[in-house]
């Protein structure tokens, strides 16, 4: 399913319906919904997670996301700042990880977000993955 007709770039949202977006956004990625995550793509678009392979096009976002979480047992995001300048979303946010033995991480970070035909076209997150890794290399 695409969103573009939840896209900020499509609505001409800004200001408080950004702000919506993007924590929809979040419930769909803390719902561990892979689908609706790649969703919210353009067909030829990019997302970066350190440390991973850069995942370029719909089907293989969908794919490293549903290994990814695959990983974990859940997730919780909280969105500190959401802000927009030069054609680009940024968001500032705590992720806990949870583990299957049920161990958790929270991890601070930033992502970028760039729209194209109001999808996105660019998602690049920036955090330091390795308390995580550490953790799920020990099970």
């Amino acid at each position: 399913m695409d969103r573009a007709a939840d896209m900020p770039g499509t609505t001409g949202q800004s200001g408080e319906g950004l702000r919506d977006w993007v924590r929809q956004l979040f419930v769909v990625i803390d719902a561990k919904d892979a689908e609706g995550f790649a969703g919210y793509f353009h067909r030829d678009g990019r997302f970066v997670f350190p440390r991973f392979p850069v995942a370029e096009g719909k089907s293989v976002i969908l794919e490293f996301v549903e290994s990814f979480f695959s990983m974990i047992d859940r997730l919780q995001h909280t969105v500190l700042k959401i802000s927009e300048a030069d054609g680009l979303i940024y968001v500032h946010f705590d992720v806990k990880y949870w583990l299957k033995d049920q161990r958790t991480v929270t991890i601070q970070g930033l992502e970028t977000i760039a729209l194209r035909d109001g999808l996105v076209r660019d998602y690049v997150i920036y955090l330091d993955p390795q308390p995580l890794l550490e953790l799920l290399s020990e099970t």
